[in-house]
């Protein structure tokens, strides 16, 4: 229970950094998920952020990662389609985060540029098969 009341310094400063990446250039997209991220990185006492910082990641990075996650389901349920193909005033913004997170080779430990280009063109397919 009490759990629930006190966070953990690892959470309070994964949500310090969602807060200033809420300010950012993707401030709109991440306020469409940035519910979702919280509840993920508040969810069992912040055990995912308190691995994740034992693997050497920064909050950015968590926060980064937890928002790709997020992004990956949210681009291909097809909620943020105007029709086929083609994404709504939503889609498009969540589109260009989930594309500069891919495309930012620090963010992801092994992560390539060859890796982020084929992630993108992956996620291109299937937003045009999707809708």
């Amino acid at each position: 229970m009490f759990s629930r009341l006190f966070k953990s310094a690892d959470t309070k400063m994964a949500e310090a950094e969602l807060k200033s990446e809420r300010g950012g250039p993707h401030a709109f997209a991440y306020g469409i998920i940035a519910d979702d991220i919280r509840y993920r990185i508040r969810h069992n006492n912040g055990a995912e952020v308190k691995a994740r910082r034992k693997e050497g990641l920064t909050y950015n990075s968590i926060i980064k990662l937890t928002a790709k996650t997020i992004l990956d389901q949210e681009l291909m349920q097809g909620r943020h389609y105007v029709y086929r193909g083609v994404l709504s005033m939503t889609g498009q913004p969540l589109y260009s985060l989930y594309a500069s997170i891919v495309t930012e080779i620090e963010v992801i430990p092994g992560w390539s540029e060859e890796l982020g280009r084929k992630e993108l063109d992956s996620m291109r397919e299937e937003i045009k098969a999707s809708g």
